[in-house]
């Protein structure tokens, strides 16, 4: 599986060579301009069709915005020719990604929380829909002053067509108070936050 990324001073990190590039690698969510202490948002894995080698992944993260860490946890969606694979993982960028054995499928409820304390993160990720949860606690560097909920494809998208998020926070506050800035990558439109922690990313156009 690719490695996964964090932003980075409005650009992203990409795999193991820390190549800055455009900032429109991503879509979602990225508050800024105060200190952060947790983020979590819930989504379901989006069906998705393998045409060619490509990568989606969904996550959460702490720093990462005009900082060269990020530490994150989600799913990744990793396509090889015509072949899926899922995983969960948690990473402390620009460490590689650590990848959970659980089983994920296309349809699963997920929900994803990253909160540190002092210089201790905890990384939680749910599959509801399997039946299991993973909480990693491990230490770092404490900078957060970012907050993101991001979909992001590593290259080239698969055809996922819609991510739909829900019931995210920032600071245990819906994610709306945090007046976080839209980003409208690679993977699609981002939309306006309803009900102050609901977006979705809609692929306009499928790349695969």
């Amino acid at each position: 599986l690719l490695a996964l990324a964090g932003l980075v001073t409005a650009a992203l990190l990409v795999g193991t060579s820390a190549t800055a590039t455009a900032a429109g690698t991503d879509s979602g969510y990225v508050a800024t301009g105060s200190t952060y202490t947790s983020v979590s948002a819930a989504w379901a894995v989006p069906a998705t069709t393998c045409t060619a080698t490509s990568d989606l992944s969904i996550w959460v993260g702490l720093d990462g915005f005009d900082d060269p860490t990020v530490e994150q946890t989600g799913v990744d969606i990793e396509c090889t020719g015509r072949t899926l694979s899922i995983a969960g993982f948690y990473e402390l960028f620009p460490a590689a990604p650590v990848f959970y054995g659980n089983v994920v499928r296309p349809g699963d409820s997920i929900s994803a929380t990253v909160a540190v304390t002092g210089t201790t993160y905890a990384f939680t990720l749910t599959d509801t829909t399997q039946g299991w949860s993973k909480v990693t606690r491990k230490s770092a560097r404490a900078a957060d002053s970012s907050a993101e909920i991001i979909v992001e494809c590593g290259g080239t998208c698969p055809v996922f067509h819609q991510v739909a998020v829900n019931h995210a926070t920032v600071n245990g506050q819906p994610l709306a108070n945090a007046r976080p800035t839209a980003l409208n990558g690679t993977p699609g439109t981002t939309s306006p936050i309803a009900g102050g922690g609901s977006f979705t990313v809609t692929q306009s156009v499928p790349v695969s």
